[in-house]
């Protein structure tokens, strides 16, 4: 036994590994001239074993297993060729077992996919997709590949090409001796009295600034003392410092209601002074006596405006101050080394954020809120634009708040410009685009020299240090030096072109900061002029751009990239809009019409033979149209990209056009054919597996290979318009989906006519042809269900969501998908009939295995009254395990289980008066056959399982395997239930109950009842009360009544009985507490008013504990209402054999009708 138990887990194991592996999973098959998803199956020989083996059971099914295998263990090993000729006694397998084995060689012997396809049809759909039609496509397809770039953008920009620099730029003269001596007066000049800390450029002394200079501009030596003692005569500027007071935050609060009214003061601190004002002040931060504006001079302090009520202050005011101090500016040295200008200054810059002032009442003393120290020789030329944290009077205050300063700073009013420099140069800007250009030549000389090439926009740092200095000395405006930089550079890119990407980052610069006024009228003309020119080279360029920017050099076409994001830069200038004649892309347009006119006359010039016979001009024109070929998906593939150009469309853009009703006609034919080679497919075929490890036959194949060829020949034809391909995609799918059908209705058709259907009434067969056939549909429709991704439905949506909407692309997806959903029906309808015929000839076995179990004797257990049931099913089951593919047999599995629920069912309706131990028997037949379809999470899931009536069973099983005392107590609950929606119909009782936990004794005290039914002729009654406690079984048949009350409808009673009773049966499911309305007769039967049921699970003091204990409980108020006997407990109750149900549900409808008779 331990061995044969140890063979049945490993065949299971076996199993579970093999079911991983779908019979519905696609695999590649060789099929037609390409490839196609089929269905493979698991090989027959490896699945031949009970199905019943492949389940987990409950303990008492597994008890039975292995009793069962315990009676087999004294059979020979050849028990199981014994149950495989049981098996096949009992079961045919079908056609599949007439046939010899050379009889099903020859079946499919010679035959592939492709032969049957040209005995069909002469391979009609193969020989076209063999067609070598996409030569010419594949080799342009080939240049497509070699210029496309999905990174062309984040190439990098080739160096300058010969082919960009124009002839007709014409150079500019070089310097005279005078020019190149005012230029240098002037750059000494600027570098003698620079301005602000060095920063960057602090490696930089004024020598290395010299030396530069003079080889820029060709300076002797001698030349340099000369003009240099000369500049140190002029008059040095005035230094002017600019701050703008920006905002503040997060400032301590000093007022009562948790804010400030701050303000700034600032002034500065000269270094003459420096020691002993900053003792002052550090004096007046000890003494609150004096302030700062006693301290500092009246004229070097500023103050900004007061802002109320706010701890981040906002200002916005611009103070300008003269730091000028001649005493500081004298030559205390003569070396250049040592010459320091205002960076030597030694004073300091104050922004005090304190109110160190004196209020005009009072004498009052605003409140410190902190201050910032800058030495101004710490102030970079560029200036400071940051966030200064306030310091406090000492290292132990605590001040919280930053404050923004911008500061600048500039020279004020310059001294003239002597006359042998203003002659040559009238105004400062000549001067710097004078010298800038100077440096341009020079830095363009330097790299000549060193065999590099300028690329950038950018000066050598001496170079740039200077002409910063001038534009900051001259005060130069942002606009004024990128202006003249723009002039000078792109004036020289055509000489020596640059990079476009530098020259765009000027145009960049010209765009953010231009402001209407900020230049003169002629600087405004001259840039003007400067763009129009570049512009105007930019179009000559363009005219050439095939040869200048060849699409097979990435690096070019960067440059190309460049050159047109410049171009459209310039465009959008506001300094330019008024020199555009026509916008950008109306000129880009006729541009590249008139390029490629000049092309194609170069090359049709070039390929013109010189000889004029009929053959060289074929060849000549085979050559043309080549390159014409070649440029157009040049043209499409790359420089349709880079251009950009609006609303444009290519001559040939549409020629697909042209083909479109020959398509459509091909698709109406191949609709034909598919059908005819459907049919004859089908005709042919023996309805046979193919092998042993395919589960359907060659008429599958042969249907799915012509719907392949359909999708190959739509794949090659590589429509060029996604949403223009929806009318094609449409007609694929309709026609395929329809063939399907068509397939599916044919195989369905044959197998009725040959009598695949056994309909022997006798016994219930399977064939092997059924199988077969279910298999065939099945993987039609798996094959159809991939045709959203085979045709790229997708794409085909999204393109049409582009085109018209949201909605047009809705519409398509619900056409596409309600074609796919209608054949994917038809076919699983089809599917469905025979799975549902297969299910009604095993019904009626199943029906008489169910008869039986339900008339087996109670005693027996459920362990062994299922046998007969399982062991049916599991033979009939592993026959079709091992038939169909896996899809197909979850489904019949399904299905049977449907039935036996359907017999389980009937069998409870038909012995509805049973015992309760009769329905738990059931209750476990039931979870051992859930078991066995469950087969241990590789048959029906339990979520299917447990669906639909399974449910309905499962209840009325629980409800009928109760005992009659649990249905009483359920009974009971129900009325406690209906008792809270009883209307007033019938009055009122007002009661209380406790349940005193100490003495075990429950309380009731009926205090009254209002509008009673007047059950006396009098139109009065003569009430009294009933009290008892439900059901009788837990608390015996004690009842306790009030006193009667004489001609009311409103008695009063207040009355208390006491019940001893247990906690634990006030707990229990029904317990409750019954109080009946009688009306007293003296000469008849007491009449009934009605009924209130309370539920005694909650009941005061029974789960806490009431403080006060029975004084202090809520009064209870009930409608009384004449409860109907009736519910799903008591019609079980009413159906039950024994003695105690039958007499309370007699009892019950006894009191129904006391109760009703009163009222009568």
């Amino acid at each position: 036994m331990a061995a044969r138990s140890k063979l049945g887990r490993w065949k299971r194991e076996r199993w579970k590994k093999e079911s991983n592996v779908s019979n519905s999973t696609p695999s590649t098959r060789s099929e037609g001239s390409g490839t196609i998803h089929e269905i493979s199956g698991v090989r027959n020989s490896e699945k031949t074993q009970l199905f019943i083996r492949h389940s987990r059971y409950s303990k008492p099914t597994r008890n039975l297993l292995q009793s069962r295998e315990a009676k087999m263990s004294s059979e020979d090993t050849n028990d199981s060729e014994e149950q495989r000729k049981r098996l096949r006694k009992s079961r045919k397998l079908g056609l599949c077992q007439k046939l010899s084995i050379p009889d099903r060689a020859s079946y499919l012997e010679g035959q592939t996919p492709f032969q049957r396809a040209k005995n069909f049809d002469d391979s009609y759909f193969e020989k076209l997709n063999l067609l070598n039609w996409n030569e010419k496509q594949a080799e342009n397809q080939n240049i497509k590949d070699t210029v496309t770039d999905d990174n062309l953008n984040q190439s990098e920009e080739d160096e300058q090409s010969e082919a960009e620099v124009l002839s007709s730029i014409e150079v500019e003269p070089t310097l005279n001796d005078k020019q190149r001596a005012a230029l240098y007066c002037e750059l000494l000049y600027t570098v003698i009295h620079q301005l602000g800390a060095r920063g960057k450029t602090s490696s930089l002394t004024p020598g290395d600034l010299f030396v530069y200079a003079q080889e820029a501009l060709k300076i002797s030596e001698e030349t340099h003392r000369m003009l240099y003692a000369k500049t140190k005569e002029r008059e040095p500027p005035t230094c002017i410092i600019k701050v703008e007071v920006v905002e503040a935050r997060h400032l301590e609060a000093k007022d009562a209601d948790g804010l400030s009214d701050p303000y700034c003061m600032l002034g500065l601190i000269t270094d003459e002074k420096e020691e002993e004002k900053i003792k002052n002040i550090r004096a007046h931060r000890r003494k609150s006596k004096s302030t700062i504006r006693e301290v500092l001079d009246g004229e070097s302090m500023h103050v900004t405006t007061v802002k109320e009520n706010t701890l981040n202050p906002v200002w916005n005011e611009t103070f300008m101050m003269d730091c000028d101090d001649k005493a500081l500016l004298k030559e205390e040295d003569r070396k250049l080394s040592k010459i320091r200008g205002i960076s030597g200054m030694g004073r300091f810059f104050k922004d005090v954020m304190q109110s160190a002032r004196k209020s005009g009442e009072g004498g009052n003393t605003d409140d410190f809120l902190g201050y910032i120290e800058i030495p101004i020789k710490e102030i970079p030329a560029a200036g400071i634009d940051e966030w200064f944290k306030l310091k406090g009077r000492s290292s132990k205050s605590h001040v919280d708040g930053h404050c923004h300063l911008k500061i600048t700073l500039t020279t004020g009013k310059k001294p003239d410009i002597p006359y042998e420099i203003k002659h040559l140069y009238p105004t400062t800007l000549d001067i710097h685009g004078a010298l800038l250009r100077e440096f341009i030549h020079y830095d363009c000389e330097n790299y000549q020299d060193t065999d590099s090439k300028r690329n950038s926009t950018e000066l050598c740092p001496q170079a740039e240090f200077i002409l910063h200095q001038h534009a900051l000395q001259n005060e130069l405006n942002d606009l004024q030096q990128v202006s003249i930089r723009w002039m000078l550079f792109s004036h020289h890119h055509w000489l020596e072109p640059m990079k476009y990407s530098s020259l765009n980052v000027l145009v960049s610069t010209l765009k953010k900061e231009w402001k209407t006024g900020a230049l003169s009228q002629r600087e405004e003309h001259s840039l003007v002029k400067s763009l129009k020119i570049f512009t105007d080279n930019c179009w000559r360029l363009l005219i050439k751009y095939r040869d200048v920017f060849p699409a097979t050099d990435k690096g070019k076409l960067s440059r190309l990239i460049n050159l047109l994001e410049c171009l459209s830069n310039l465009y959008k200038l506001e300094v330019f809009k008024n020199s555009i004649k026509e916008p950008l892309n109306v000129q880009m347009s006729n541009l590249l019409k008139e390029s490629a006119l000049a092309w194609y006359k170069k090359v049709y010039a070039w390929k013109e033979p010189q000889t004029k016979n009929e053959e060289a001009m074929l060849s000549a024109m085979v050559d043309v149209a080549e390159s014409l070929v070649t440029d157009m998906f040049q043209a499409k593939a790359c420089y349709r990209k880079i251009f950009a150009v609006p609303n444009h469309v290519y001559a040939l853009d549409d020629y697909h056009g042209w083909f479109k009703q020959s398509v459509l006609r091909w698709l109406d034919i191949a609709q034909v054919k598919a059908k005819e080679r459907i049919k004859r497919a089908v005709e042919i075929d023996k309805i046979l597996r193919i092998d042993a490890s395919v589960s359907h036959s060659t008429s599958a194949i042969d249907g799915v290979g012509c719907f392949y060829q359909i999708r190959e020949f739509w794949k090659k034809l590589a429509w060029p318009d996604p949403s223009g391909s929806y009318v094609f995609v449409m007609h694929i799918t309709n026609q395929i989906c329809s063939s399907g059908s068509y397939y599916a209705d044919l195989l369905f058709d044959k197998m009725i006519k040959n009598n695949y259907y056994d309909k022997d009434p006798s016994q219930f067969d399977v064939s092997e042809q059924l199988c077969v056939t279910l298999n065939n549909i099945e993987y039609m429709r798996l094959w159809l269900s991939k045709l959203p991704e085979k045709l790229g439905w997708e794409d085909v949506i999204n393109a049409l969501i582009t085109a018209h909407g949201e909605r047009g692309g809705r519409h398509a997806r619900s056409a596409l998908e309600n074609m796919l959903c209608s054949a994917d029906d038809d076919m699983l309808n089809k599917v469905a009939d025979a799975i549902e015929h297969i299910g009604h000839r095993m019904g009626v076995d199943i029906k008489r295995f169910v008869f039986q179990l339900c008339c087996a004797p109670e005693d027996t257990p459920a362990e062994e009254v299922v046998v007969p049931l399982l062991k049916y099913l599991d033979d009939d089951l592993m026959v079709l395990n091992t038939s169909v593919v896996k899809s197909v047999f979850h489904r019949i599995l399904h299905f049977i289980w449907e039935i036996v629920i359907e017999n389980f069912s009937n069998g409870i309706k038909a012995n509805g008066g049973r015992t309760a131990s009769f329905y738990q028997r059931q209750c476990e037949a039931l979870e051992i056959v859930q078991s066995f379809f469950y087969a241990d999470g590789v048959g029906v899931p339990l979520e299917r399982l447990q669906l639909g009536n399974y449910k309905i069973l499962v209840e009325t099983l629980a409800l009928r395997k109760m005992s009659t005392t649990e249905l009483i107590q359920h009974y009971f609950a129900e009325r406690c239930g209906e008792q809270e929606t009883a209307e007033e119909k019938y009055g009122a009782v007002t009661f209380k109950a406790f349940y005193d936990f100490n003495n075990q004794k429950l309380q009731v005290e009926v205090l009254n009842a209002k509008n009673l039914p007047p059950l006396d002729t009098n139109g009065l009654c003569d009430p009294y009360v009933t009290v008892e406690l439900l059901p009788e079984d837990f608390y015996g048949k004690e009842m306790k009544k009030t006193e009667i009350i004489k001609n009311t409808l409103f008695p009063l009673f207040d009355e208390q009985f006491d019940f001893d009773v247990e906690p634990e049966l006030l707990r229990e499911t029904g317990s409750c507490l019954h109080l009946t309305v009688m009306d007293y007769d003296v000469f008849s039967n007491d009449d009934i008013a009605g009924h209130v049921y309370f539920n005694l699970n909650n009941v005061c003091g029974l789960r806490e504990v009431v403080e006060g204990g029975f004084s202090n409980v809520p009064q209870q108020t009930r409608n009384i209402f004449h409860p109907k006997p009736g519910g799903r407990y008591f019609e079980v109750l009413e159906s039950r054999d024994d003695e105690k149900a039958q007499r309370f549900a007699k009892a019950e409808i006894d009191l129904r009708e006391r109760t009703i008779s009163a009222h009568a």
